[in-house]
């Protein structure tokens, strides 16, 4: 029996502040074990795409019949993305924001209720108020 999975690549509405969380190391080990587990297919994203993002350029790695090992896809994307020199710097980059967001408390009661969303809101805010401030100043 064929078998799919529902797998966001991009960022969902919970989190859409960002345009996408640069983890690509934890897209490769998803894609990794769904392709060992023989998952004929995915729906990727289904709210908020983010593409293009790390995320997609490591979900592309494992179209292919050969499951390529993790830290090795991600290296490749690493390469193509920043080239030889800078290559090392992202990985260990994304490797710590992958640590991180591993830890992130993500639960509804969290997304739903607490201030998780309300940062830039704020900073909006600020920033027309500021212009308004100036604006007064100017006249």
């Amino acid at each position: 029996m064929r078998v799919m999975a529902k797998a966001q690549v991009g960022n969902t509405w919970e989190l859409a502040l960002l345009p996408y969380i640069p983890v690509p190391h934890l897209v490769a080990r998803k894609f990794a074990a769904m392709r060992q587990a023989e998952v004929s297919g995915a729906m990727e994203s289904w709210t908020l795409g983010a593409y293009p993002s790390l995320n997609w350029l490591t979900a592309g790695r494992y179209d292919s019949r050969v499951v390529p090992d993790t830290e090795e896809a991600v290296r490749q994307v690493a390469l193509e993305v920043y080239g030889k020199d800078a290559a090392e710097s992202a990985l260990r980059a994304w490797k710590t924001f992958a640590q991180a967001f591993e830890h992130y408390p993500f639960s509804n009661s969290l997304v739903y209720s607490s201030v998780v969303q309300w940062p830039r809101t704020r900073v909006v805010a600020e920033a027309e108020r500021q212009e308004g401030e100036d604006s007064e100043q100017l006249r």
